[in-house]
């Protein structure tokens, strides 16, 4: 969890205010089970991803869907999220990805991923798993099979959308941010992370935050559209407005039969009618 806070704190400046409360519409694209929670606490937001490894978030509502186009019509949500996810969609799509998560935003972007710098923290923590005699989990191994992006092309990718303005956003130290994902993945130090944690998350907020970085290996960047408009999801209506914004990734336009699966996420991977 260390590590997740690393990705979200700079971004929580960004979205809440001076009461730590979001006042307009989230999407977290590639949220997995906690996503902005990790730093917004109970303010409500929505996040997709491919698949959930645990129950959402409270906070969040929760939408299962297929890579590819985003279920949703154009400018559906005030702000749209992608923190580390970018490094795992092939290459040849990444610029797609960024205008994707464009598209469906009202007000601003935020895009946030490791650049090709990491590389060698990569190799280091294939190592330390290797000594454990451990597979290395699946997103190191999607970092390898699809190549990091160098931070030129996550630069380019994020000025291609038309109709916004990109600055960069920095990020936490690099040290810090490789101690904070070793203290999460090693089996010793796990418990005394997850502690810390739940003991004081907002600390570890302002020491990852504090230590803002242009150097860091993990890069971000903000994107403002020059013509903001409200959106059609609405936070005081979240769930009702979120359902109301989705379109069919493949037509546009059929209507949704969603369902909840096991966990509690609302299941978009069979939904379409047109499938």
């Amino acid at each position: 969890m260390l590590n997740w806070i690393t990705r979200y704190a700079p971004v929580a400046d960004l979205l809440l205010d001076g009461d730590g409360r979001l006042a307009d519409s989230l999407l977290d694209v590639g949220s997995g089970s906690v996503g902005f929670a990790c730093v917004g606490g109970d303010q409500p937001f929505v996040g997709i991803d491919v698949d959930f490894w645990g129950p959402p978030a409270p906070a969040m509502v929760p939408l299962r869907s297929v890579p590819g186009r985003l279920p949703f019509a154009d400018r559906a949500f005030d702000t749209v999220i992608s923190l580390d996810a970018l490094e795992h969609v092939p290459p040849g799509e990444r610029e797609g990805f960024v205008a994707e998560i464009a598209r469906v935003a009202a007000r601003r972007a935020v895009v946030v991923c490791p650049c090709d710098e990491a590389a060698g923290i990569d190799e280091l923590m294939r190592r330390m798993y290797a000594r454990r005699g451990e597979e290395a989990p699946g997103w190191l191994w999607e970092h390898a099979e699809h190549g990091l992006p160098t931070r030129a092309a996550v630069a380019a990718a994020c000025a291609a959308p038309e109709g916004f303005a990109a600055r960069e956003l920095a990020m936490p130290n690099g040290l810090l941010s490789l101690l904070a994902t070793v203290a999460d993945t090693d089996p010793e130090l796990q418990p005394l992370a997850r502690a810390e944690v739940a003991r004081r998350p907002g600390l570890w907020a302002d020491l990852f935050r504090d230590s803002a970085d242009p150097s860091s290996f993990r890069v971000g960047w903000v994107l403002e559209r020059h013509d903001p408009a409200p959106a059609a999801v609405r936070r005081d209506d979240l769930l009702a407005t979120t359902l109301a914004a989705l379109r069919c990734p493949r037509c546009g336009g059929c209507a949704p039969w969603p369902e909840r699966d096991g966990i509690g996420a609302i299941d978009l991977t069979h939904a379409w009618s047109c499938a």
